[in-house]
């Protein structure tokens, strides 16, 4: 195959040409078919990044350097509404998509010309049969699959927060574009926060431990949000809740994703396109399944982050008994 270099040259690419249309469409079609762009451009940087930390890092430091990588994989959308806030008041909608087409260029530019294949000639050499297979064969790794869907959990849980969140702080609460950027930076750090934290402390933990604690943390989360509801309902009802949550996302996703590519060495690729496929599967099937259900109240919200917590919990214990056996 083509290696991890060119294939996130090829993502980039594909971003680039999805901002640019973007940034120049005329009509909502053009818009959707450059953001459908973005969406498959963007994919490739997430998996090339998780599979070259696999092929570069040692066991042990592996969960260090994916906290690096998901502190900037969550805080980038979490403060997206505030930059993009911010531009569309001084330039308009199309300055948005006019920044991202310069960093994606910028990306590209030092992938092209910076950056070297970090996998070996020999893993290269498989055909896109090989690859389908392999991919199917990876769904039946218990190991692998098991911390894929803690990871999944979690984010989908954090999903229900993008598509609740707005409704709850715009037609219940009464809020306008601005303070959803301010909030839109208090979740941010708690995901940066959950970040440093993981890296601060795994060279004195295990990946599991902090797992426990950044999933303990998310359950909790989502029952105070459940159980301490206002009167009328206050703004830290929903906001606290939410910056905790961030927090053990912060923690958790690193370190599963960690347990997941473990002993995945020759298959790091497919491995991690199987862990992006999990992880993107599940948040839309459960942002759709919102969607269908209508659900809009602080308190749906917080049953969806306890249960989906629960879940990943589980995932978790089925992992746990994996790596015993």
């Amino acid at each position: 195959m083509i290696g991890r270099r060119k294939a996130l040259i090829l993502g980039a690419g594909v971003y680039l040409i999805g901002a640019c249309l973007c940034t120049v469409a005329n009509n909502i079609e053009m818009l959707l078919v450059g953001r459908i762009l973005q969406g498959i451009g963007v994919c490739a940087a997430g998996v090339m990044s998780r599979a070259i930390a696999k092929d570069l890092c040692k066991k042990k430091d592996l969960p260090r350097v994916l906290s690096w990588i998901s502190i900037g994989m969550a805080t980038a959308p979490a403060a997206a509404p505030a930059l993009g806030a911010l531009l569309y008041f001084l330039c308009g909608w199309r300055s948005i998509f006019a920044v991202l087409s310069v960093v994606s260029l910028l990306i590209l530019a030092h992938a092209y010309w910076r950056m070297r294949e970090s996998l070996k000639i020999q893993n290269q050499q498989k055909s896109v049969h090989r690859h389908f297979v392999l991919f199917l064969s990876l769904m039946m790794h218990r190991n692998l699959m098991a911390f894929a869907l803690v990871a999944a959990a979690i984010q989908s849980a954090w999903f229900c927060y993008v598509v609740m969140g707005p409704f709850i702080f715009f037609k219940t609460l009464g809020l306008g574009v601005n303070d959803l950027a301010y909030i839109s930076l208090l979740t941010a750090a708690g995901v940066a926060c959950g970040g440093w934290f993981s890296i601060r402390f795994t060279p004195k933990s295990t990946p599991l431990r902090l797992i426990a604690l950044g999933m303990a943390l998310c359950i909790i989360s989502g029952l105070a949000m459940m159980t301490f509801q206002t009167q009328p309902l206050h703004l830290l009802s929903i906001l606290g809740p939410m910056i905790l949550f961030s927090f053990g996302l912060g923690v958790t996703i690193p370190n599963a994703t960690s347990l997941a590519l473990e002993n995945q060495e020759r298959q790091a690729g497919t491995a991690s396109a199987l862990i992006g496929f999990t992880m993107m599967g599940m948040s839309t099937a459960v942002t759709a399944l919102i969607n269908a259900l209508g659900l809009q109240s602080t308190t749906e919200l917080g049953a969806a982050i306890a249960l989906l917590s629960a879940f990943a919990i589980s995932a978790s214990l089925l992992g746990m008994h994996g790596r015993a056996a």
